[in-house]
């Protein structure tokens, strides 16, 4: 018996005895047998409190609490970006996530998006902590027969978590729109509110993103589900960094947060929410080399007002040359000039 089918071993096992005309003693139940239980219990325990608190439920923008999750998805960093399908998000580029287990929604924007690949990044506000994440890997293909656990909101349930095995590693000529692509075959269907969330294995790497369910009429999730493999996530992504690089080296090593929050607004003592806050400043960059800090609050560049991360990035990016930088330091005024790009 192969490690993999050891948990449906002992359900399979548990019900032959409770389906048993003859009353079952619990002492003929073996010492061992008690043994891989209670591992196979601590082994789910332990993969819940790890993956859990990475994954989110997607909320249109202008929620409250109370309100019906759209889809689902997960940190991929510790610094806020979140992976989900690009069906979840369609039409919209603001958006609120709840990370699992919290009452609290966060803002978050559309970073980037892929059609043909039905995946989203978003960015989302941290307030400057970092989060659990669920790395990406280049290539996860899991064996048939693989256990696997799904996180995500199904039917708008956030929290929800759901298991099963892997029928098939890489199903093509499922998606009628994109019949060329493969796909994680799995043996439970994606609930509705679940697309986007991760499938991971056993050891907690991820298997791939819950995409669709293969269904021949109706509006029921009668077929199996199908995910997007992570070798598939991860080529989407690596474009994303690329992208994120260029950004970092235009703004000399500055890494800002994207929202300023009331939260961050106290905490940072800021004179008004109209600015950027750095993240961290990239060792040896730039910014690090000219006196930049974590948590510096930048108000202008070049003598002009930046009020949002979109503003600060346009006109930092404006030239190559040295520019000159103001921000809020302790309550007090600074200005640093920023070499030119090397």
């Amino acid at each position: 018996m192969k490690p993999s089918f050891l948990p449906f071993f002992l359900v399979f096992t548990f019900l032959l005895f409770a389906c048993s005309k003859e009353e079952v003693n619990l002492e003929d139940l073996n010492e061992e047998s008690l043994n891989v239980s209670l591992h196979l219990q601590n082994r789910l325990n332990g993969l819940f409190s790890k993956i859990s608190p990475a994954t989110v439920s997607v909320f249109p923008k202008g929620s409250t609490t109370g309100s019906t999750a759209i889809g689902s998805g997960f940190f991929i960093d510790s610094e806020g970006h979140v992976l989900t399908c690009h069906h979840v998000i369609r039409g919209g580029s603001e958006f609120l996530i709840q990370p699992s287990k919290s009452g609290k929604l966060l803002k978050a924007k559309l970073i980037k998006e892929d059609a043909s690949f039905d995946l989203a990044l978003l960015e989302t506000e941290t307030d400057g902590e970092s989060n659990s994440f669920i790395p990406v890997p280049k290539a996860n293909v899991p064996k048939e027969g693989t256990i696997y656990l799904s996180f995500g909101a199904a039917y708008g349930l956030p929290d929800s978590v759901s298991t099963g095995i892997v029928s098939f590693p890489q199903r093509s000529k499922v998606d009628p729109y994109h019949p060329e692509k493969g796909f994680v075959q799995l043996s439970l269907p994606i609930y509705p509110g679940m697309s986007g969330g991760a499938v991971v294995d056993l050891q907690g790497n991820l298997i791939g993103v819950q995409r669709f369910t293969y269904n021949t009429g109706g509006n029921q999730p009668i077929g199996p589900g199908f995910a997007i493999p992570a070798g598939h996530v991860s080529n989407f992504l690596e474009s994303s960094v690329q992208l994120r690089e260029n950004k970092i080296k235009t703004q000399r090593g500055i890494v800002e947060i994207p929202f300023v929050t009331p939260h961050l607004i106290q905490k940072l003592k800021l004179p008004h929410p109209l600015g950027v806050i750095v993240s961290y400043v990239q060792k040896d960059s730039i910014a690090e080399k000219t006196g930049v800090q974590r948590y510096d609050f930048i108000t202008h560049v070049n003598g002009k007002k930046v009020n949002f991360a979109t503003e600060f990035y346009r006109e930092i990016a404006a030239q190559s040359a040295e520019c000159q930088i103001k921000l809020v330091r302790s309550g007090k005024e600074i200005e640093i000039k920023l070499g030119p790009l090397q």
